[in-house]
């Protein structure tokens, strides 16, 4: 948070106003700490304390105001609990309500140095001003008031009450219109009514559709390849364009974009979108330089468009800024572990730590999947570079990946870090090598 408000980086405007509203994601992103990943992988868009969270969105002028708002509020409650006694000089006077004040405030005050504001704080902590306001204000009479009401009242209240409604019904009911048919279709596990739904889930167009939208593409990633879904995945992809046309600085839509791209290109055999898909990832890439899942994503790509030198600088590069991250070690392996024929680059000794030794990655159908994507795109690589020696190499390094693989899910299983075991491929391999020393480059047909 101070680094992206540094005006040696980021100029003295953002430390004057700071990224505006709700975007505290895009100073995340810009000077993102690769170290965090070694502790938390998810995204952040809030600081979890209010103090940077405030200083980064609305600058060191939007900082003052909002501490002045409690400066003047606990100088309201010691005002009236210290002012000079009645008939005395000075002293302590004990107000139940002034006490209950100064509790709620400091206690809010500081637990928002460890988290932030959402609405079920925003509630209490408005009542709170409001009442704080009601009891220091001075009052006026009630013919004042009484005037006061008749003048202006009547003249506001119905445009009020007006602007209102719309405001309600287009920022509140709409978007949880939108949401709850979403929901819904999930947890009925109906695709079919989605799709039929998804006009009205993604129109008309408000601050709920990013989230939305995003969540609709990656329910529909996840059915890549499964007969009859393609315009569901299509519409999803086209729906996450105007996104992120909007949102040109929200990486996470880019990567989910470009994941899915690439997805297709590899299930369905459409090889004329990885290019498609790497234009996404490296669109990611460079707004949150330093993540790792999207260096791996991108890695994964450009290897399987037959760039294996590309993928391994990438990974390097990427495992170099959280080496003792578990999800980091997790992609390293996955693109160099194939390729370590001599044991230079300690994968497996790496896949053995984090597997079965610390059991930090769960060895999932996600983990199998990436995994077995990488061996398949470097013997594919191999094969049509006809390198029988590299292609007999990463057979076997292949061969001892699933053994290890055999092992560690036995030990998880045992633990309980997974509910069932994925197909082993160890005897699958050990056939493949048998009839390629046998019978060479005749007897191997890739599918």
């Amino acid at each position: 948070s101070l680094h992206s408000v540094n005006p040696a980086d980021a100029g003295i405007s953002r430390l004057l106003f700071g990224y505006g509203p709700d975007n505290f994601n895009i100073a995340f992103n810009r000077y993102y700490n690769p170290e965090i990943q070694r502790y938390d992988h998810l995204w952040f868009d809030r600081a979890h304390n209010k103090l940077m969270d405030v200083l980064v969105m609305h600058g060191l002028f939007g900082l003052i105001a909002y501490l002045a708002i409690w400066y003047f509020v606990f100088r309201f409650v010691f005002r009236e609990m210290f002012k000079k006694s009645r008939g005395e000089e000075g002293g302590f006077m004990f107000d139940g309500t002034k006490a209950a004040a100064l509790f709620f405030g400091t206690a809010y005050f500081v637990q928002n140095l460890f988290v932030f504001d959402q609405v079920t704080t925003y509630i209490p902590l408005y009542a709170f001003l409001a009442f704080i306001v009601f009891v220091s204000g001075k009052t006026s009479s009630d013919e004042e008031v009484g005037a006061l009401v008749k003048r202006g009242l009547k003249y506001v209240s119905a445009t009020v009450a007006g602007a209102f409604a719309a405001v309600l019904v287009f920022y509140s009911f709409v978007p949880f219109y939108q949401m709850s048919i979403f929901i819904k279709s999930l947890k009925n596990n109906d695709l079919e009514g989605l799709y039929n739904n998804l006009d009205s889930v993604m129109e008309p167009y408000n601050y709920a559709q990013p989230e939305i939208r995003f969540r609709v593409l990656t329910a529909a990633s996840a059915l890549v390849g499964v007969k009859g879904v393609e315009p569901f995945v299509d519409k999803a992809l086209e729906f996450e364009k105007e996104v992120i046309n909007r949102e040109p600085l929200e990486p996470r839509y880019l990567q989910i974009e470009g994941f899915t791209y690439d997805l297709i290109a590899r299930t369905d055999n459409k090889p004329e979108l990885y290019p498609v898909a790497e234009d996404f990832l490296k669109r990611a890439e460079a707004l949150i330089p330093g993540r790792q899942e999207i260096n791996f994503l991108l890695a994964q790509n450009v290897l399987s468009q037959g760039r294996p030198d590309e993928a391994q600088r990438l990974t390097e590069q990427s495992l170099a800024f959280a080496p003792d991250s578990p999800t980091g070690q997790f992609y390293y392996t996955i693109i160099m572990a194939p390729v370590d024929w001599g044991g230079g680059y300690g994968t497996l000794d790496m896949m053995h730590s984090i597997y079965i030794d610390q059991m930090s990655v769960p060895l999932d159908i996600k983990a199998f999947t990436f995994i077995h994507n990488a061996y398949n795109s470097y013997l594919k690589y191999f094969y049509e570079q006809k390198d029988s020696e590299s292609f007999l190499n990463t057979l076997e390094q292949s061969l001892k990946i699933e053994r290890l693989l055999a092992k560690a899910q036995q030990a998880q299983l045992v633990s309980g870090i997974i509910s069932e075991a994925q197909p082993s491929r160890v005897k699958e391999l050990e056939q493949g090598i048998t009839i390629f020393e046998r019978g060479g480059w005749d007897a191997i047909r890739l599918q």
